[in-house]
């Protein structure tokens, strides 16, 4: 007693316990620090100025509080908590208030091809010269999180120099790590390039389906125009040749021949017809609207239906596969219309918007049947008009089915009505 306590030496190491001590008596605040005993036990220090019944500051009083179990059982949540983030394979990361990488685990040093000594401390956006420095994170960051807390499913595509493009999905918010305490941010990382991979090669399998399908209908309209076709008519001219020798049948041959030349002549006309439905060459000759002119004509004709045709006084310019999309979803859609709706009459309208052409085809039928709903052909429509960038709408009901499409387009002109 009466010894300045420099002179003490206790078996706790406490490095400048007089400036310590010093401080908390000329500013009047509480000294708080862990210190550690020759043994490696721990012990909460505190100094807190002492003052006199008159109010007046003596000196300082120390205390010491046993905090050894309670350091280890801490320790022990923190390496459980660490086992358990490094199971996880999604890539996690820890930032604190600056955004500046407290933690991060395994999954993400993998999957970022990054080490530890180059990510731990440092600012997140210059994290591997910048590859972290993302407009859309930012925005994550910096305006949704202090706004939320919280965060789910945000999608950010990124192109990365050492792994190339990844779409990643984030979740993560704020954590209290104590009273008063600034909060830690959590960010999980879940890296979805490879699904997205597969869902886009999923979606692209009815667009091929469609574009296979196309191609076989090309292939076999050439097949029945060029070998069928060319049968047909060298059949018809030897019936031609026939048909001048005449006089030698009898009745009964002469009847026989002039039906063959009148069914082959409908062969021969059948066969034209199929060919053109299948790949029409007025599409490429004469633009969409002749194409639409000449098909509704020829269906009036083959089912009865009425088909009011109205169409703009110039079409744009199309390219192929927009064109031929068009003449697809009316060629659908008139078929649909006769097989099932029971409708007398149909209405076919194409018409030009800025930078879209609409198409709609109504009747007064009593819709489409639940079976055909998602039946092929309307399945294909649907793809058509997707892969173009477009949209589909189908209304059905008992008062009739409204089919309507619309498509991007160019602004030239492609042909004009008279």
């Amino acid at each position: 007693i009466g010894r300045p306590i420099t002179d003490l030496k206790p078996n706790i190491d406490i490095p400048n316990l007089e400036s310590l001590v010093a401080q908390s008596v000329d500013t009047m605040s509480l000294k708080e620090l862990e210190v550690q005993d020759r043994y490696g036990h721990w012990y909460s220090l505190r100094i807190r100025p002492y003052k006199t019944a008159e109010n007046v500051v003596e000196g300082a009083v120390l205390t010491l509080m046993d905090i050894d179990a309670l350091k280890a059982e801490v320790k022990e949540l923190h390496l459980y908590a660490e086992a358990i983030v490094e199971t996880v394979r999604e890539p996690l990361i820890v930032l604190d208030s600056n955004l500046r990488v407290v933690a991060t685990n395994a999954a993400f040093y993998e999957t970022f091809k990054v080490s530890k000594a180059e990510t731990e401390g440092r600012f997140i956006y210059s994290l591997g010269d910048g590859q972290w420095n993302i407009p859309a994170l930012r925005e994550l960051l910096e305006r949704v999180l202090p706004a939320q807390a919280a965060f789910e499913g945000f999608e950010v595509q990124h192109k990365f120099p050492d792994v190339g493009e990844r779409t990643m999905l984030l979740n993560g918010g704020q954590i209290r790590t104590r009273k008063g305490g600034a909060p830690l941010i959590l960010l999980a990382i879940e890296d979805i390039t490879e699904r997205k991979k597969a869902e886009a090669a999923l979606r692209a399998l009815p667009a091929q389906l469609v574009d296979s399908q196309e191609e076989e209908r090309r292939r076999i309209a050439r097949e029945l125009h060029d070998s069928t076709g060319q049968t047909m008519a060298a059949l018809t001219l030897n019936l031609s040749v026939l048909d001048g020798k005449a006089d030698c049948l009898d009745d009964r041959g002469r009847a026989a021949l002039s039906d063959s030349l009148d069914l082959a002549s409908q062969v021969s006309e059948e066969l034209r017809n199929m060919s053109y439905f299948l790949h029409p060459p007025a599409l490429d000759e004469m633009g969409l609207d002749g194409a639409l002119r000449w098909y509704v004509d020829n269906f009036v004709k083959r089912t009865g239906l009425e088909v009011d045709l109205v169409l703009p006084k110039r079409l744009p310019h199309l390219p192929e596969p927009a064109r031929l999309t068009a003449f697809r979803l009316v060629q659908e859609a008139l078929t649909n219309a006769h097989r099932h709706s029971g409708s007398k009459t149909a209405k076919v309208v194409v018409a030009q918007g800025d930078g879209e052409l609409a198409l709609e085809v109504a009747d007064e039928g009593s819709g489409i049947p639940p079976d055909h709903v998602k039946g092929l052909g309307l399945l294909s429509m649907r793809e058509r008009v997707t892969q173009l960038g477009g949209r589909l709408e189908i209304n059905s009901g008992d008062d009739g089915t409204s089919i309507k499409a619309v498509l991007p387009i160019t602004t030239t002109t492609e042909s004009a009505i008279p």
